[in-house]
């Protein structure tokens, strides 16, 4: 997030996290000086909410057998920006991978999406076309 914030200052993260862990990332955004760039968020139940309020889904699972929240951020239009997780080719529309573990080239096409509304439209689209052969 320092990376994106320095060339996309307005960027905001939205967290998910289950509450055992918030205190510990709370005091790491703190030491980036990034705790004005992200907001917390604990379980909600209504998550299209927060995708509907998104702009991008940044997916940095280090293992995957089924995607859950990259199809859901899909499913609600959001290009996506992953490590390159093995995934079945359906859920690669939409998606850009980065090598894993690779935040430079994470940050860098996240920064790309957030600067590019048109290519972050055309992405979130395809990403959401993708998911037709599930309907």
């Amino acid at each position: 997030m320092p990376l994106i914030v320095k060339e996309v200052p307005d960027a905001k993260l939205i967290l998910l996290s289950s509450s055992y862990s918030i205190q510990f990332l709370k005091d790491l955004a703190k030491e980036l000086k990034i705790e004005k760039s992200i907001k917390f968020n604990y379980y909600t139940a209504d998550i299209s909410s927060v995708f509907y309020d998104s702009s991008v889904l940044m997916y940095t699972s280090l293992s995957e057998a089924f995607p859950l929240a990259m199809v859901e951020g899909k499913a609600h239009g959001l290009p996506v920006v992953a490590f390159d997780v093995a995934c079945s080719p359906p859920y690669q529309s939409g998606v850009i991978n980065v090598d894993m573990l690779d935040i430079n080239s994470l940050a860098n096409e996240t920064v790309k999406l957030l600067k590019d509304e048109n290519y972050r439209k055309k992405m979130g689209k395809e990403a959401k076309l993708s998911l037709n052969q599930f309907n």
